[in-house]
């Protein structure tokens, strides 16, 4: 994810692009893949006693989705298809003015339109549309 902050007002655009599969099967022997691609943005106050940045974020997001049977013999089998949908964060950056900072989020999605995912002879799967995701990581600054 890119963010570009505004330090006066505390608004930030971002962009997204991430990759993702499924740990557990959505459906009996059947393997889940996709890419999202988001674009949006929000506001990012300082929370002073904690020298932290705390940012509040919503994305448009869509996702190319790509289901597969997890049988070798047939690995041409799969279904695929486009998901859109919008994503809210609350993002917590500490130290807030360091180059190299650790980065925790809380995330919520949901899913407005999905592609139904066939990939025969595997029954039809649906990919929940909603849920809520965490993430820690490292964030650079680059400037």
């Amino acid at each position: 994810m890119a963010t570009a902050l505004d330090g006066r007002s505390g608004f930030f655009g971002t962009l997204s692009a991430s990759y993702a599969t499924t740990l557990r099967e959505p459906a009996p022997e059947l393997s889940v893949q996709w890419l999202g691609l988001g674009v949006g943005g929000g506001i990012a106050a300082p929370v002073a006693p904690l020298d932290a940045l705390v940012r509040a974020r919503i994305q448009a997001a869509a996702e190319w989705v790509i289901a597969s049977p997890n049988d070798p013999k047939k690995p041409e089998e799969t279904g695929h298809g486009w998901t859109f949908g919008t994503r809210t964060a609350i993002d917590l950056a500490w130290p807030a003015e360091g180059s190299v900072a650790l980065l925790g989020s809380a995330e919520a999605f949901v899913r407005i339109h999905q592609t139904d995912l066939h990939a025969p002879p595997k029954p039809k799967a649906t990919l929940p549309s909603g849920g809520f995701t965490g993430m820690l990581g490292v964030q650079l600054r680059l400037r």
